[in-house]
């Protein structure tokens, strides 16, 4: 019994491992010194060998050797799991305490009210790129707007630009463990630093990766004036209950991610010894320089330029801000309600400049902030300039020398006039410009020639162009003031010869070269936009300009120059974006106050109603190349409203309407007491025709309707028979170039020989007729002496000689050119126009028969 009893318990303690023997001694330990082992045998019991450990039982449990190692083993396996459930509870616990910290997007600016964004269900990822740029390539990433723009950003985000994919191996199977994501003040570097955070709290990102994920403020641990060990650092913060995980997070070091956020905020005083009681930022030194915990990986998110501050970077990216997707995801999240979204969208899509930097996250917020106050856009946001400036107060709070602002506009103005976006270190250094401080400015590293040198920049050009413009305001020199009269008499200059082009190709052709040696002042667009921008009071006040009283009289007097008659008519729509950038009432209407006529084309809506809005007597107007949806002319609809009084000509050419625009459109047009409707080039089918006809019955001033280069087809005719019975005061109607067809054309002949029809002139050009129509034209224009026709770019042959001689005679036909006419019958229509008689012998020489029925 006694030797099968030693060796079943021996055989039992060799199937344990090294580690669970051990666990199993220490167990073991503990029960014998309760049942009153002599502190003379811990010795022995430290070094327990199976064998010993086996004697040992026998001797203290006897036949019960066996039962009592089968409870220790199950005592032993009953701890382990305890101990791992405890441990996944604190893991859970510190998860859960993270969740809640970190649930709410922490606010940009406290000023900034209602800030509240729940980053589980509205983080959007930003581009980032982690290639390096070419000199030329991050040029036209600064200079580039709208879809171009959007472009560059998708181009440089395609490869790793997913927070997910940060900690992928390389080429070489190597994880990183120092990353470095760069961007500017404003750009997201926070929203995604705490998203990481709040991911990997809720078991969405790194599970495998991570056990313990700890986000540091580096602003936050500069200010602090408290010591403390490295734990105290990244727990104290946290809930009390959670103390407890104080001593675990240490045991794998290479699953700690450290990500610090604002790491050019952090400062490192000179001098300190380190000691055992260290200030924060030196605790966090020492990790940053792998003195303590080499094995952890580092997220850290700071400005461009910092990485010489670090001992080494694996992986370093830059923040591009949101893709064009990335933007519209944001402005969908932030207003619920998908039809606003959508408007919102459209509206800011209309400005190119708006559109561009709302790659910034920042300027979105403050898009969205301005938009959501009320449901009238017009109202919420008054301009570009606006917005820009929030974004330079928000990102320039902190700024100890607000002379550095100042100094800002004087690199901004001077790269604008020599067209450069790149600065180096001496143009800084020239105008004090300090980039550790001014937060927002890029400091990249850039191929040149195989060589990478550093360069600094705005933003984007567009807010190098805001700076800019302060400085024109604000300096007393008169740079504004010659900024501008060099934009304007460049434009005019310009516009003379391209209008007299035909005058100096006969006298003059040397001016041609003369012509081509204008500078082109394009690139002066946004800064000049800004000046009036800016030169509102409320925007002076903020930015803390004085401007010479003579800025405001030179920009009312380029103003009204530019709605002359005789002025560069292409500056009109430019001059209504201006205007609307000043938004001061008083001024805008006393540069309206005469303006009678205005025309422009592809324009923001927006900037056009506050003109409208601000005139008193609009007569005509034409707008060209629009998208005239739905949201276009709802924001268009107040400012035709208020000139619906005085409005007598509408010109709608090459323009697209959808169906709901179409309808906004006609009920603004059914409140208007116009005389002409052009409607060129607009894509218009029959079925808007009749609801045209509809809107205009009442008209009781209507004379002319143009409706050429449409999709009208034969359908359409009916509709316009009755907008001629309905509208007595039409006298011209022109469907040049649709579908008619020589049926659509029939109904309209017999239509036009009732009583009630006024018309005087119809164009019928280019509509597919053909010689089958001929005679129903002839006997309705026969019936109505006061109604001429114009028939030219169809079909007609030489069997319609004698009508279309007949008409001519009558001053009935003014227009017959381009039809399927031999030279014999175009030489004798053209000498009939001319007074030259053509008698039955010119007619029957022709080729075709002399006589053709007229009646």
């Amino acid at each position: 019994m006694g030797d099968s009893l030693h060796d079943g318990v021996l055989k039992t303690l060799i199937k344990l491992n090294n580690t669970q023997f051990k666990n199993f001694s220490l167990e073991l330990e503990d029960i014998l010194k309760k049942h009153g082992f002599h502190q003379s045998t811990d010795e022995k019991l430290r070094s327990l060998t199976r064998e010993y450990a086996t004697e040992l039982l026998i001797d203290h449990f006897q036949d019960d050797a066996i039962s009592a190692v089968t409870d220790i083993i199950l005592r032993i396996e009953k701890k382990q799991t305890v101990a791992s459930l405890e441990e996944h509870d604190k893991g859970k616990l510190y998860k859960e305490a993270l969740q809640k910290k970190f649930a709410v997007a922490e606010p940009y600016n406290p000023c900034l009210e209602d800030q509240t964004q729940y980053l589980e269900n509205e983080f959007v990822d930003l581009a980032i790129c982690f290639s390096e740029w070419e000199k030329e390539e991050f040029e036209s990433f600064l200079r580039m707007k709208g879809s171009l723009h959007e472009e560059i950003i998708a181009n440089n985000s395609r490869q790793g630009s997913n927070i997910r994919s940060l900690f992928d191996v390389d080429k070489n199977g190597k994880r990183p463990k120092n990353i470095v994501l760069e961007g500017i003040a404003g750009i997201g570097k926070t929203y995604t630093a705490r998203h990481i955070l709040f991911q990997w709290a809720s078991g969405e990102l790194y599970q495998c990766l991570f056990n313990y994920v700890f986000y540091i403020k580096c602003s936050t641990i500069t200010s602090s004036q408290a010591n403390g060990c490295l734990s105290d650092l990244l727990f104290d913060s946290l809930d009390e209950t959670l103390q407890s995980v104080k001593g675990d997070f240490l045991e794998e070091p290479e699953k700690i991610l450290f990500i610090l956020d604002d790491f050019h905020e952090l400062s490192i005083p000179d001098g300190t010894s380190l000691s055992k009681a260290l200030a924060p930022q030196i605790t966090l030194n020492k990790v940053i320089s792998r003195q303590s915990l080499p094995e952890a990986s580092l997220l850290i998110m700071t400005k461009p330029g910092m990485q010489d501050r670090l001992n080494s970077v694996d992986r370093c990216g830059t923040i591009l801000g949101f893709s064009k997707q990335g933007r519209e995801k944001y402005f969908a999240n932030f207003f619920k309600a998908s039809e606003r979204a959508e408007a919102i969208l459209k509206f800011i899509s209309s400005d190119e400049d708006f559109c561009t930097l709302c790659f910034i996250p920042l300027v979105c917020l403050l898009v969205c902030k301005s938009l959501n106050i009320e449901s009238n856009l017009i109202q919420c946001l008054q301009n570009t300039t606006e917005i820009l400036v929030s974004f330079f107060v928000n990102i320039s709070k902190n700024l100890p020398d607000y002379g550095q602002s100042q100094r800002l506009s004087i690199l901004a103005y001077e790269g604008v006039k020599a067209k450069k976006v790149l600065f180096k270190e001496d143009d800084l250094k020239k105008h004090s410009v300090d980039a550790i401080v001014v937060k927002f400015l890029n400091l990249v590293k850039l191929k040149d020639k195989d060589t990478a040198k550093i360069y600094y920049s705005f933003p984007h050009l567009i807010i190098q162009e805001m700076f800019a413009a302060a400085f024109c305001v604000g300096d007393k020199g008169g740079s504004g003031i010659a900024l501008l009269e060099e934009f304007i008499n460049a434009k005019n200059e310009y516009y003379f010869f391209e209008c007299n082009m035909f005058e100096m190709a006969l006298h003059n052709p040397s001016a041609f070269e003369r012509m081509k040696k204008i500078p082109d002042q394009n690139y002066l667009l946004s800064t000049i936009r800004f000046i009036f921008g800016i030169s509102n009071p409320v925007i002076l006040e903020k930015l803390k300009l004085n401007p010479s009283p003579q800025m405001k009289k030179k920009l009312q007097e380029f103003s009204k120059g530019a709605f002359s008659r005789s002025s560069n008519y292409k500056l009109q729509p430019f001059f209504w974006k201006c205007l609307h950038e000043l938004h001061e009432d008083k001024f805008v209407r006393s540069v309206m106050c005469n303006v009678d006529h205005l025309s422009g084309s592809d324009i923001n809506c927006t900037a056009l109603t506050y003109i409208l809005l601000h005139s008193t007597k609009i007569n005509n107007l034409c707008l060209k190349q629009y998208n005239l949806g739905y949201q276009e002319l709802k924001v268009l609809q107040p400012g035709m409203e208020k000139i619906s009084r005085t409005l007598k000509s509408l010109w709608i050419i090459s323009s697209t309407f959808n169906k709901d625009g179409l309808k906004v459109f006609l009920s603004i047009v059914k409140n208007l007491r116009i005389e002409k409707i052009i409607l060129w080039e607009n894509h218009l089918t029959d079925d808007f025709v009749e609801d045209l006809a509809s809107a205009l019955s009442t008209n009781i001033s209507l004379r002319i309707v143009d409706l050429q280069q449409n999709d009208l087809s034969e359908g359409c005719v009916p509709a316009l028979i009755s907008m001629m019975n309905t509208c007595w005061t039409l006298e011209r109607l022109c469907l040049s170039t649709n579908r008619l067809g020589d049926s659509g054309v029939k109904l309209l002949c017999e239509a036009m020989m009732n009583p009630p029809c006024k018309l005087k002139m119809v164009w019928l050009d280019n509509n597919n007729l053909t010689d089958s129509c001929i005679k129903d034209i002839v006997r309705t224009l026969n019936a109505n002496s006061h109604l001429s026709v114009s028939l030219g770019q169809n079909s007609f042959t030489d069997y319609c000689t004698p009508s279309f001689v007949h008409l001519i005679k009558n001053g009935q036909l003014f227009g017959w050119e381009n039809n399927n006419f031999t030279e014999e019958v175009v030489k004798i229509l053209q000498d009939t126009r001319c007074g030259k008689i053509a008698t039955d012998k010119d007619l029957s020489t022709s080729g075709k028969p002399a006589k053709c029925e007229l009646s």
